[in-house]
């Protein structure tokens, strides 16, 4: 799917759906909360980085990059990181390649 991207109205419906569920998950217990939320960033982001989010950005797909950093950006939301619940690590390792001006440099 990213080496060709399909038709925009289902790329926008899927990516849709995933935040739909991610917003569904920010409900309940904070104990809850992140244990589910440990199994999404599991399968998207994957423990070294080869879920499909990271795929989409390594690949610079410019068509899904917006829908992954939207759905990434509620995922760090439904944390309501505190002192007491600090962000994971896999955020963190995130920082760095995230930052390289190619993201930033192109027009948008």
């Amino acid at each position: 799917m990213c080496a060709n991207p399909p038709n925009p109205g289902f790329a926008h419906f899927l990516f849709e759906s995933l935040a739909a569920v991610v917003r569904h998950l920010a409900t309940g217990s904070v104990s809850e909360r992140h244990a589910l939320l440990e199994q999404v960033e599991a399968v998207l982001i994957g423990a070294q980085f080869e879920g499909p989010f990271m795929a989409v950005l390594q690949m610079d797909v410019v068509d899904y990059a917006p829908y992954v950093f939207q759905v990434l950006a509620q995922l760090v939301e439904a944390r309501e990181v505190s002192p007491a619940t600090p962000l994971p690590p896999i955020y963190l390792q995130m920082y760095p390649p995230l930052l390289t001006p190619m993201y930033w440099e192109r027009p948008s």
